[in-house]
């Protein structure tokens, strides 16, 4: 039997959701009170605070599947945020070619970017469009 949480759009993958569950025990709403902090569009305080960074960390896969996090450096304003849906990135990873990311058109990616200082962070996930 399915309930509209089962057919919601989530965020957490299946293992996730079943620690969660088991977790909040008899308080199923847990996900719908999470949720409320994933966005599909960037507030334009997130767009500005990418924009500022000198380093963001990126999450990818390599070519056999594994997960990487690496840096990718460049002066602030090396990220552009166009709109609330996309982050350009004019920077390549460190050691993009030694761990042999896959960066290709439509790739899953985690962006992280610190701001050491204040403790702020932002994370960001979504695909690759184009590298180039």
């Amino acid at each position: 039997m399915s309930s509209p949480m089962d057919r919601e759009r989530t965020a957490f993958h299946p293992g996730e959701i079943a620690v969660q569950d088991r977790a909040h025990g008899s308080r199923p709403d847990w996900r719908r009170a999470v949720s409320r902090v994933f966005r599909d569009t960037m507030p334009d305080q997130h767009r500005a605070f990418f924009e500022s960074q000198s380093v963001l960390f990126l999450a990818l896969l390599d070519r056999t599947g594994r997960v990487w996090a690496t840096p990718v450096f460049g002066p602030p304003g090396f990220v552009r945020s166009p709109d609330a849906r996309t982050l350009r990135v004019n920077a390549f990873p460190a050691l993009r070619d030694e761990l042999a990311l896959d960066m290709a058109a439509g790739v899953k990616i985690g962006v992280l970017g610190l701001e050491l200082h204040s403790r702020r962070r932002n994370r960001m996930n979504g695909g690759i469009v184009k590298t180039g």
